[in-house]
């Protein structure tokens, strides 16, 4: 690929890596204290970037999870987004 820096994509995967069990335990503690779905939000490229993620939680696991465009959740809302969903948007 043009202009790919191999070293700098290998430093940031590290560096999501390095976060799993701090995430993994802060997602468990917030589904022990209720929490009925999750969220996705983004546009564009971020939501892109998160079907993985969210295509691995619909494939293995039972717990609702939604991706969703940001813009339109403030435009036409979701029935399933409440006060006990855990949302994630990427900055």
């Amino acid at each position: 690929m043009l202009n790919f820096d191999e070293d700098r994509f290998v430093k940031i995967q590290d560096g999501a890596l390095a976060l799993t069990d701090r995430l993994r335990d802060t997602i468990s503690a917030l589904v022990d204290d209720g929490a009925t779905n999750i969220f996705f939000l983004g546009a564009g490229g971020a939501g892109v970037l998160m079907q993985p993620a969210v295509q691995l939680l619909q494939r293995s696991t039972s717990f609702p999870t939604y991706l969703e465009n940001a813009a339109e959740i403030v435009a036409v809302g979701n029935s399933n987004l409440g006060p006990t969903s855990l949302v994630i948007i990427p900055s």
